[in-house]
């Protein structure tokens, strides 16, 4: 409304104006009181300047997430915002950066205004912006992730837990070279090496093409 009255019928009062101004505004605005009789008015008009003060940037939540071992997830959407359009900084920090290291290889902003890396700065009043994560290789277990919104003032901050279940890694097995020998001589000590990430226990076996020159009790 641009005008509120007061009824009384008592002369003499003393009262007190209350003023709120509308939420993150700011200026100057002219506040004009008039009291009225039924003949007559009278007005007295005075500025009210509401300075500007800086609002903190905001930052929806993000829902936890679940993946598997090497696999990027891309989580939903989420949107920072600064009502008073200054130039927002984000950033994502990693609770365990064994499981999901800082860095723009793991950690992925998308659809800012500039650049797509781990921190970033964008220009818009309010960005939905979507995240994602890549674990780190061979890396399972939980990690707790932070990501905070700044103005260079203030800052908002949403953390949301990522969990990496665990998949079986294949054992891998180093090359043999190609061997020569004369007959009827043993070839010993040929070096090779296997690895297992995941520690399991391993089984070994062999297999000839030619069971005349090498039979498996042989190997």
């Amino acid at each position: 409304v641009d005008s509120y009255t007061l009824e009384t019928v008592a002369g003499g009062e003393s009262l007190t104006l209350t003023l709120l101004p509308v939420s993150n505004a700011n200026g100057n605005v002219q506040i004009t009181v008039t009291v009225t009789d039924s003949v007559a008015s009278s007005s007295t008009s005075f500025t009210l300047t509401v300075n500007s003060i800086n609002d903190l940037p905001t930052i929806t939540s993000i829902n936890d997430a679940t993946t598997s071992e090497e696999t990027e997830v891309t989580l939903s959407s989420f949107t920072v915002a600064d009502a008073d359009g200054d130039t927002m900084t984000i950033s994502v920090v990693s609770s365990n950066t064994t499981l999901v290291p800082s860095d723009s290889v793991h950690i992925t902003l998308r659809n800012a205004s500039a650049g797509d890396t781990y921190t970033l700065s964008t220009t818009a009043d309010t960005d939905n912006l979507t995240l994602s994560l890549l674990p780190a290789l061979n890396q399972s277990g939980n990690a707790t992730l932070t990501v905070t919104v700044t103005d260079g003032t203030g800052n908002a901050s949403t953390s949301f837990a990522l969990t990496v279940t665990n998949e079986n890694d294949a054992p891998t097995i180093s090359s043999i070279t190609d061997q020569t020998t004369n007959e009827d001589s043993t070839i010993n000590a040929i070096a090779f090496t296997i690895t297992d990430v995941d520690q399991d226990a391993l089984q070994l076996s062999a297999s000839s093409s030619n069971l005349t020159l090498v039979a498996l009790n042989n190997i």
